[in-house]
């Protein structure tokens, strides 16, 4: 991945833990890991180069762990994709975050984790 989508050190203990249980995931574009994912769902995390790399990891799941996934609204491209494919919104929250270098470049989707 680049410097764009690096880990930081929160969410590498996250990551270690989903590879760990079988949870992670990553998705590959033009030979290069372009992104990956805790797991999709509640307590997982998606980060990605594109908007394209998180459809791809949520597309790729049968179901979410828990009751859902938590889409950024301010990400109104992968917001209106999940709602086409008929994704719903079942409540909104607030993302409050203590990291200091903020949510990664790119984009995500937070863990309730987080």
């Amino acid at each position: 991945m680049t410097a764009k989508t690096e880990l930081r050190t929160a969410d590498a203990s996250e990551v270690a833990a989903a590879i760990a249980h079988g949870m992670a995931s990553v998705v590959e574009s033009d030979g290069k890991i372009s992104g990956y994912t805790t797991g999709v769902g509640f307590v997982g995390h998606g980060v990605g180069e594109r908007n394209d790399d998180l459809k791809a990891l949520i597309a790729s799941v049968d179901e979410f762990a828990g009751p859902g996934v938590l889409i950024p609204t301010t990400n109104g491209e992968l917001f209106r994709w999940c709602l086409d494919k008929g994704l719903r919104v079942s409540q909104q929250l607030t993302l409050m975050d203590t990291a200091p270098s903020g949510p990664p470049n790119g984009a995500f989707w937070p863990s309730i984790l987080c």
